[in-house]
């Protein structure tokens, strides 16, 4: 799984990845959310208008 976070206008990113086997979908999502958010992703995500 990979996931990224970025800003609008890709000047700053964020990215993880993992491997897992399919039944283990849901630790591997909060895996990587984790691993996104210990990089910084929270900061990105507040700096973009809502």
């Amino acid at each position: 799984m990979r996931g990224m976070v970025f800003t609008r206008d890709g000047s700053a990113f964020v990215h993880a990845q993992e491997w897992a086997p399919p039944d283990k979908g849901a630790d591997l999502g909060a895996y990587v959310a984790g691993d996104l958010l210990r990089m910084g992703a929270r900061d990105l995500i507040d700096g973009i208008p809502h």
